[in-house]
């Protein structure tokens, strides 16, 4: 799922301000569902099962673990908010341009 996102997100870097909006769509979705499957791991690991905690414990998903992840994805969010907004005012600004 991440390599998935980082290589639209690279499609969209290279495509540039000409990028069909649909891989800007896709590059939304795709950083959704990696969330929601981050915060469902998240969810799982904190039920307070004695498997679930080893398995957490293992997979770093503590809840300082979980704290890093959040923070991380927030910034992965916000970088992605960015690049999309600088392509869509490149892509304006190619379109003034021609006009």
């Amino acid at each position: 799922m991440a390599d998935g996102l980082a290589g639209t997100l690279r499609a969209l870097v290279e495509a540039g301000p000409d990028q069909d909006p649909d891989l800007a769509l896709s590059a939304v979705a795709q950083l959704s569902a990696l969330e929601a499957g981050l915060a469902a791991a998240v969810a799982g690991a904190s039920r307070g099962q004695a498997a679930t905690a080893v398995t957490a414990d293992a997979c770093g998903s503590t809840p300082s673990g979980a704290a890093a992840i959040r923070a991380t994805m927030s910034r992965v969010r916000a970088r992605q908010q960015s690049l999309i907004a600088h392509l869509v005012k490149g892509q304006g600004m190619a379109a003034e341009r021609a006009a």
